[in-house]
Formats: C-alpha cells, sequence, structure tokens
C-alpha cells in the first residue's frame, strides 16, 4: 500500500474513531440522563414534558398581551412560569401568548439533536405574527423574555416594533463561563476548561469563525455534580435547595449549545443592534449573577442606549441569573407589572397582512 493510500485509510480511521468516541460519549450521557428523568411523563404524541405544554390565556376584552419566550433548554420553561403569567393575566387584565421553542420540552432523544438559533427566531416571529394579525388595530404588545429568550425578543423588538420590551438576565454580546464550574471539572481538563472553554465564549474568543469548533466534539456532554445549581444560578441558599428539588435536570451541560449561544449573541451584535433604534427596552439583571457578570449586564445596556434605545436598567443586588426564581422574585415580578401597565399605546405594532403575499408557481 503506497504512502498515499495509508495516509487516506488513516485518516478515515481517525474519523470513525472520533465519531465513535462522540457517539459513545452521548449514549453513555443519555442513559444517565434517562435515570435523571425516569419520573417525567412526556406527552406520546407531541412528546411534551409534563406541565411543559405552551400556555395561552387570551379574552378578547383585553388590550394588551404579554408575549413570553423562556430561554432555557432543559426545563419545562412554560410551567415554571405558569404561576406568575397566570396571575398576571387575572389581575392586569392582560392576555398571555407563551409559546414553547426550540428544544425545549423535549425528552433527550429529541433534544440531543443539533439546532440553530434561526430555527427558534422563525418559529417565535411565525407565532408572533400570526397572534398580532388577529388582534383589533392599537392592541399593545409587550414581549418578556428570560436567558437565551432575549435572541428571539430582540429580533421582535427589531422587525415588528412592540410597545415595550422586557429582558430579564438576557443573553447579551459575550458570556463568562462561571468560576464554579470550572472548579467543579475533573482535574485533569480544568486548565483545559481554563483556557480554551473560557477564552472560546468571549466575543472575539476563540470560536470566531468557528475555528475552535471541534472541540464540542471531544466534550459534547458535560455533566455537572449532582448538588451543583449550575446554570439555574440561584443565589439563595433555602430557594436553590428549592429549585433543585423541582426541577427536571439541572446536571446537564451541551458544549453544541453554548456554540449556538455564541452565535445568536454574534446576531444580536451585528445584525439585531442597529435596527433597534427607538426601541423602549428595560433590561433586569441580578448583581450576583454567574452567567451573565454585572459588568456583561452594564456593558450590554450601553451597547443598547449606544444603539439609541430607550433603555431601563433594574439590578438586584442579591439575586443570581434565575430572577424569577431568586429571593428577590417578588420585587422582580412587581417591576415586571409596572412595566407591562405603562405601556403606550401611540406606538402602532408592525402586522403582517397575508393577504398581500403572492406565491408564483412554475
Amino acid at each position: 500500500m503506497s504512502s498515499w493510500s495509508k495516509t487516506v485509510v488513516g485518516g478515515f480511521a481517525l474519523v470513525g474513531l472520533a465519531r465513535a468516541y462522540e457517539s459513545a460519549v452521548i449514549r453513555g450521557s443519555g442513559r444517565r440522563i434517562e435515570r435523571l428523568e425516569h419520573d417525567v411523563v412526556y406527552d406520546e404524541d407531541l412528546h411534551f414534558c409534563r406541565d411543559g405544554e405552551p400556555l395561552f390565556l387570551v379574552d378578547p376584552s383585553n388590550t394588551t398581551t404579554v408575549f413570553f419566550i423562556d430561554g432555557f433548554r432543559i426545563r419545562p420553561a412554560v410551567g415554571m412560569n405558569r404561576d406568575w403569567l397566570t396571575t398576571m393575566h387575572r389581575d392586569l387584565k392582560v392576555n398571555i401568548v407563551a409559546p414553547v421553542v426550540g428544544l425545549q420540552s423535549m425528552p433527550y432523544w429529541l433534544r440531543s439533536k443539533e439546532w440553530s438559533y434561526v430555527e427558534e427566531l422563525r418559529q417565535v416571529i411565525q407565532v408572533y405574527d400570526a397572534y398580532v394579525a388577529a388582534r383589533e388595530p392599537g392592541h399593545r404588545m409587550v414581549p418578556v423574555s428570560f436567558s437565551y429568550g432575549s435572541a428571539a425578543v430582540l429580533t421582535i423588538a427589531a422587525k415588528r416594533n412592540p410597545a415595550e420590551v422586557l429582558l430579564l438576565s438576557p443573553i447579551p454580546a459575550q458570556l463568562a463561563l462561571p468560576e464554579q464550574q470550572i472548579d467543579r471539572l475533573p482535574t485533569w481538563i480544568r486548565e483545559f476548561a481554563r483556557k480554551v472553554l473560557r477564552a472560546a465564549l468571549e466575543p472575539e474568543g476563540l470560536f470566531r469563525g468557528r475555528r475552535m469548533g471541534w472541540v464540542q466534539y471531544i466534550l459534547p456532554i458535560y455533566m455537572r455534580p449532582g448538588e451543583a445549581s449550575g446554570g439555574w444560578d440561584v443565589a439563595d441558599r433555602a430557594c436553590r435547595e428549592e429549585v433543585n428539588a423541582a426541577i427536571l435536570n439541572g446536571q446537564e451541560l451541551r458544549l453544541r449549545d453554548l456554540l449556538e449561544i455564541y452565535d445568536a449573541m454574534k446576531f444580536i451584535r451585528t445584525r439585531l443592534l442597529p435596527e433597534l433604534a427607538g426601541s423602549r427596552i428595560t433590561v433586569l439583571s441580578g448583581r450576583r449573577d454567574s452567567i451573565m457578570t454585572s459588568e456583561t449586564a452594564d456593558l450590554f445596556v450601553g451597547q443598547l442606549r449606544d444603539a439609541g434605545c430607550d433603555v431601563e436598567h433594574l439590578v438586584y443586588a442579591r439575586s443570581a441569573h434565575n430572577l424569577l426564581l431568586d429571593c428577590e422574585a417578588e420585587q422582580v415580578l412587581a417591576a415586571i407589572a409596572e412595566r407591562i401597565g405603562r405601556v403606550d399605546a401611540s406606538r402602532e405594532p408592525v402586522v403582517v397582512d397575508l393577504t398581500e403575499v403572492s406565491i408564483e408557481r412554475s
């Protein structure tokens, strides 16, 4: 066999080994995750997990709608927010539209597939347009997001001109890897994580241009220790224990998801910020947030203001990333309710008239 043939065969062998390794890691993690979620009940056909169905509370006489997008992957997103959304519908006389998007509320075998942030943006915009088109002229829309959901809600702000936008712990233009997550990694990859993963998540870091995208195949899924709060990031100990006891799975961390979040942050920075001039935005963040640091939050607010947005920044000193699950949740909900009540009806939302769309057939 010639040296060229040996090189080709060796290359194929390495690719095969890499794929086999990745598959083994995903299968092994999958078995562990399925054991963690053995009590979770999924719909037999649509595969929504329990309490993870979309929520639509609509009274035709109401003049305002809260359009809520949760950004977390591994949680029954709507279910964990159902109580306060239902309360606002009842007490504030506002409609609630909270769709389930992307990989949310799915069993492991479905959410382990590759995905793109663009899929979620398309889903959200379609639901938003369909709902607004059915409302009376002058109906006020208030998109609200949590965490990664900010990418979708800022897309609405840029493309559809809603009355006001509320961003809870938004994912902005950069993301810091929490120190406690690095410290919980096995010793042999701790320094690797510090040097590579941290740099990878910076806006001008190693993942720019996807040059380091191969890292996802070395560590596709990292399982946090059972006692770790992980991505839930709740500062108050009592609240954190309550959350950890209630969540489906707080241990799964996927590097692929971080890569997609990085791409979404770049999309916000390069495509959405220039289109947000005139938007009225309230940013709510926790000073003890280890996912989006306070410095990052301040930087993002500055970027929004530089883009011409009317921005209000509310900071909660004793809370971390999960504002609605932490010790200042009541103050956060009061701030949300106040801003929903002050919505300016003079801002006409953009309505997509589907009757003007023509379809050409060859």
